[in-house]
């Protein structure tokens, strides 16, 4: 450890902080914002005790309240100095992924922090740059080295209703999702929802990295495309989502929406299959008032039948055959994502299965090398599988495949373009599927051949070098789900496997 920390350079403040967000997290009175201007940042967000509950936009600076570690992250800074107790905060990944500088004063908060310091640094996710000296003294610089995968999570510019920055979005391809009433009457609190085409995502995200950030907003892709996801997954069955942006109309306030069937459809969705149901016990069926955590929920779903001339829903069966009958029903897969936190859905759809264990179906991703990993893919599946049938992705499977398989999402960072599709294909049979462990149960539910696994010796052995682990194959999670697939791939032969594996 004294190695690690031994010889480090005096860096130049303006350097460190040029032209970047910077969130100070409980400033000492000496580092007040004019000790900080002169230094060349971008602009400044003070997170002090005391400070107010909503954002308050200065001329020099955005002031907001620091009731806990948690409102360290929640902004669009780029750099952030953690004073006092605040630099407890690193013990949390998070911290990393959102900061790409972290400046941590000499003294106490060093003390603090420097278990989380050299813990992050042997495992590759920072280094110590040096030390700089700002008006309050002496600082630690980190880089961080971790970077998210998750681009879902933006902010709109602080001191500013969401009506006035939403507004910039005219002439992208977007609808919000829900309360764009209370959005219009000035009269909103918390997140706001809004789905966007696969090319027009990134360009939100960079219409507010000009200045301060803390109004947060969910930004999703139509096809959870450039990190745009919920649960790494579409946001939306994405052909629901291209339609839902089809249906989209302009308000006069500027602000578009979904037609009054997607609003209605799309709340359908959320407080079915997202967060909204994790807290709804098991088995529940009814609805009503208390069935989410405010009487809002069910009273706005209400209200949004009606406009959409919807028969008002009283049950999830309701909800869910209101969706089927618009086409607007996940996949099996995207499902499956769906379920992964939420007992909920667990148990309405995977708490019985009509199918033994044994089959998966593996796909072939395109991270530039085409078709030239299939032979060694071939010869790692044989080693614990029977091939049942195999062949390339064609224009006429394509886009059930790409559409269907892994909830629709085939965006990877480490990929050309950022994206990584299907090209080919396995169905296999496992002769001897065994119980899928402990582990495996706790960090997969839906996995239901312990063998599955094998995947990712298979990413290890056959992926590109230098990369963690490569997802260069993605497979069925169960047997269900593999017939799923199956039915993508317009082949012969399906009804007699359905038959083999199904439960007698």
């Amino acid at each position: 450890m004294r190695t690690f920390m031994r010889d480090v350079p005096d860096l130049d403040p303006s350097i460190v902080l040029k032209d970047k967000l910077v969130c100070v997290a409980l400033p000492p009175a000496a580092l007040a914002p004019p000790a900080l201007d002169v230094l060349h940042a971008r602009d400044l967000l003070y997170l002090e005790k005391g400070g107010p509950a909503q954002a308050h936009r200065l001329e020099s600076h955005v002031r907001l309240g620091y009731p806990s570690q948690q409102s360290i992250v929640e902004n669009n800074c780029n750099a952030v100095l953690l004073h006092g107790l605040s630099a407890l905060a690193l013990m949390k990944t998070k911290v990393l992924v959102r900061f790409e500088t972290i400046l941590v004063p000499a003294g106490i908060p060093y003390a603090l922090a420097r278990p989380a310091i050299f813990r992050h640094a042997r495992r590759g996710r920072l280094r110590v740059r040096g030390q700089t000296e700002l008006a309050s003294g002496r600082y630690w610089v980190i880089e961080t080295l971790v970077k998210s995968l998750d681009n879902r999570r933006q902010y709109g510019p602080a001191g500013t209703q969401p009506l006035d920055f939403l507004q910039r979005l005219a002439g992208l391809d977007y609808a919000i999702l829900r309360w764009v009433d209370s959005i219009e009457a000035g009269t909103h609190e918390g997140d706001i929802d809004i789905v966007v085409s696969a090319a027009d995502a990134p360009k939100v995200a960079e219409l507010f990295r000009d200045r301060v950030a803390t109004w947060p907003l969910d930004i999703y892709s139509e096809d959870g495309s450039g990190g745009f996801f919920f649960a790494q997954a579409p946001y939306l069955k994405p052909s629901m989502a291209r339609q839902l942006l089809q249906s989209a109309v302009t308000r006069a306030s500027g602000l578009r929406v979904p037609s009054d069937q997607f609003r209605f459809l799309s709340f359908a969705y959320h407080l079915l299959l997202h967060i909204k149901s994790r807290r709804v016990p098991p088995g529940t069926n009814i609805l009503g008032p208390g069935t989410f955590r405010s009487p809002k929920y069910y009273e706005e779903l209400l209200r949004l039948a009606r406009v959409a001339g919807a028969e008002e829903p009283r049950t999830f069966d309701d909800l869910e055959q209101a969706l089927r009958r618009a086409d607007c029903w996940p996949s099996f897969d995207l499902l499956g994502f769906y379920a992964e936190k939420n007992p909920f859905l667990k148990h309405r759809y995977f708490g019985r299965t009509q199918y033994r264990p044994g089959l998966m179906t593996v796909f072939v991703r395109d991270f530039g090398g085409g078709l030239s990993p299939v032979p060694a893919i071939r010869d790692h599946l044989r080693e614990k599988f029977e091939i049942w049938a195999e062949g390339s992705v064609t224009e006429a499977n394509r886009q059930r495949i790409e559409n269907g398989v892994r909830g629709g999402n085939w965006s990877d960072p480490t990929a050309p373009n950022g994206t990584a599709k299907p090209v080919y294909w396995f169905v296999c049979i496992d002769p001897k599927p065994a119980p899928p462990s402990a582990r495996t149960r706790r960090k997969r539910a839906r996995f239901d051949n312990e063998n599955t696994n094998f995947k990712h010796t298979i990413r290890l052995a056959v992926g590109a070098r230098g990369v963690k682990e490569q997802r260069i194959v993605h497979s069925s999670d169960n047997s269900t789900e593999a017939l799923e697939h199956i039915g993508f791939l317009d082949i012969t032969g399906m009804e007699a496997l359905a038959a083999r594996f199904r439960v007698d």
